[in-house]
Order: C-alpha cells, then structure tokens, then sequence
C-alpha cells in the first residue's frame, strides 16, 4: 500500500468521525434546547433569564459523557 493510499485512508476516517461528532452535537443541541427552555423563567420587563444553574453543563465536560463515535473496521 503507496503512502497517499493510506493517508487516503485515514482522511477517509477522519472524515467519518466528524460527521459523526456533527450529528451528535447537532441531536445533543436539540436535546439541551429543549430541556433548557423549561428552566427559563421572564423578568419584570420580559426578558427571558435561566432560572438556575444547571449542573449538566459541567457534567458534558467530563471523561464520562465525551462522546463517541463507531468507527468502521477496515
């Protein structure tokens, strides 16, 4: 196998792994918007402001919820 075949190769799963990562953060984005938009609560002049800190912010940042994709055998 030539080197450019297998930096092919690797692009090609790159490629796929980021897709990958778009759809999630795309589908976790809806999720959040949708869970987030419960928490709003409006001020005296109708501003919408969260009501409280919500502790899953943090909880995406950690080792435990990190994403991840499937990578294809090849």
């Amino acid at each position: 196998m030539s080197v450019l075949q297998i930096l092919m190769k690797y692009m090609s799963r790159l490629t796929q792994d980021v897709d990958c990562l778009k759809t999630q953060m795309k589908h976790h984005h809806n999720e959040r918007h949708k869970e987030l938009r419960s928490h709003l609560t409006t001020n005296a002049n109708g501003v919408h402001w969260k009501a409280f800190l919500d502790t899953t912010d943090t909880a995406v940042l950690t080792v435990e919820h990190v994403p991840t994709c499937t990578r294809r055998q090849t």
